[in-house]
């Protein structure tokens, strides 16, 4: 998001760099069942909490500058439930819920 409250999207070619090991390896372990739950999660908190009117208390982030992608090794908690994921996503800084959201989806 930029100064103006803009949401942009920056694609990452390699959604895995943004989330450490131990991320990844408690994804990769998912059953087609717990993953489909997973996804799930996330769908249902993004369209009520987020398009529901969570967003307008999103600030521009200032963990880096604007256009910037999730950084690297962002996502350090393993998911192995839905409520684990929505957890992971509301526990995130406001400014990158989303790309956290979708970095777990990709």
């Amino acid at each position: 998001m930029d100064s103006s409250g803009i949401t942009h999207t920056v694609a990452l070619p390699d959604p895995s760099r943004a989330m450490s090991l131990e991320a990844v390896q408690s994804l990769d372990a998912l059953s087609e069942v717990e993953r489909a739950e997973v996804l799930d999660a996330l769908e249902e908190w993004y369209w009520n909490v987020y398009v529901a009117g969570q967003r307008e208390d999103i600030i521009a982030s200032e963990l880096g500058p604007e256009g910037e992608p999730l950084p690297d090794g962002y996502i350090v908690s393993e998911v192995s439930t839905g409520a684990d994921d929505a957890a992971l996503v509301e526990s995130t800084d406001p400014a990158w819920r989303i790309d956290v959201l979708e970095a777990i989806q990709d």
